[in-house]
């Protein structure tokens, strides 16, 4: 399989691992907004797509999927038995997962959440976010412009089915890629080409073009986007759908080692979790100190308390000080300068 292909499978498939869903008969256990989410998830939900006939039309559908931001394409791609096998690994994601620092994380999120919605002025504005917000990779006014992008993904994920870790343990993962997923694509794709990475246009230009079929085997001409070199792939039929022969070859074998992995959860988590915790609530307290904010003076008094309380730069001012400007000289420094009286 060419680099392309197997990048761009790895990409899309390995998307699909990651989202979960609920059973159509169960609310997610996120609270009103997580169940609001849910609810609106489902209603987007589309039937599964007509099962392409033809090696070269199946690489098409998958393409096509994508570059209309349409995520359920990579699981409509997977034959039954491969999305039972990702199914099982996201059900035993949520038996592994420690809930209570789960959902800790996702609190903390939601409070994030409401200090971009509600302070975007002050963070703006204060001298100590300035430098951290300044990225010279990207162009002047890209933080600003997509800001309101950046909460609406974060408000996707805290009122989708991932807002508690016990909706980890169902899953309709073609429904969540359909809707919430869906929302997640559009709103990441949009980001992309604001910052100059339109990934639709990246993704023109891919050609597949069939060889021959000899039963349930297949060759395909597959030509990258953006002029790469063409080559010939091997596809296979399996359960009425074709696929890379060399994914069906690895498959099996990369699911164990998948689950293998997934055993090492609880005992990651359990090591992490007694300094994981205590952080997660310090951020949650700092998080209600600048939610509660009423001026940009209160909101830099409560930054700078956060940054001294963690040890970041400026941690020996008193609370409410802001830091000197680089290379300023205080106190002590600008005695140890003065000239020595001859």
């Amino acid at each position: 399989m060419n680099r392309f292909v197997r990048s761009f499978l790895v990409v899309a498939l390995a998307g699909t691992f990651a989202l979960t869903g609920c059973k159509k008969d169960e609310a997610p256990a996120g609270g009103e907004k997580a169940a609001e989410g849910a609810k609106a998830g489902g209603e987007m939900a589309a039937k599964p797509a007509p099962t392409p006939a033809t090696a070269d039309a199946a690489m098409k559908a998958l393409m096509e999927g994508i570059q209309n931001k349409k995520p359920q394409a990579a699981w409509d791609f997977l034959p039954a038995s491969y999305q039972k096998d990702v199914t099982t690994l996201v059900h035993e994601v949520g038996g592994k997962v420690d809930a209570e620092l789960y959902n800790k994380a996702f609190a903390v999120l939601n409070k994030a959440l409401t200090l971009l919605k509600t302070k975007k002025e002050y963070i703006l504005k204060s001298k100590l976010t300035a430098q951290a917000l300044q990225n010279p990779m990207l162009p002047p006014g890209t933080i600003e412009k997509n800001w309101d992008g950046v909460v609406e993904i974060i408000s996707i994920i805290t009122t989708s089915e991932l807002a508690k870790a016990e909706n980890l343990k169902t899953l309709d993962v073609g429904k969540f890629l359909s809707g919430t997923g869906a929302k997640l694509m559009d709103k990441g794709f949009e980001i992309a080409k604001a910052a100059g990475q339109d990934p639709t246009m990246a993704l023109k230009g891919f050609q597949a073009e069939m060889v021959k079929t000899e039963g349930d085997k297949a060759t395909v001409k597959l030509t990258p986007p953006g002029g790469g070199s063409p080559s010939e792939e091997q596809f296979v039929k399996v359960e009425g759908k074709w696929i890379p022969a060399e994914m069906a070859d690895e498959w099996k074998q990369e699911i164990e080692r998948m689950k293998g992995q997934l055993g090492a959860i609880p005992a990651q988590m359990a090591e992490a979790k007694p300094m994981a915790m205590p952080m997660l609530t310090k951020v949650e307290e700092t998080l209600d100190k600048l939610n509660a904010a009423k001026s940009q003076e209160e909101f830099d008094g409560a930054l700078l308390g956060a940054v001294a309380a963690f040890g970041g730069p400026g941690a020996g001012a008193p609370p409410g000080a802001m830091p000197p400007p680089d290379g300023a000289m205080q106190g002590d420094d600008m005695k140890a300068a003065e000239p020595a009286n001859p």
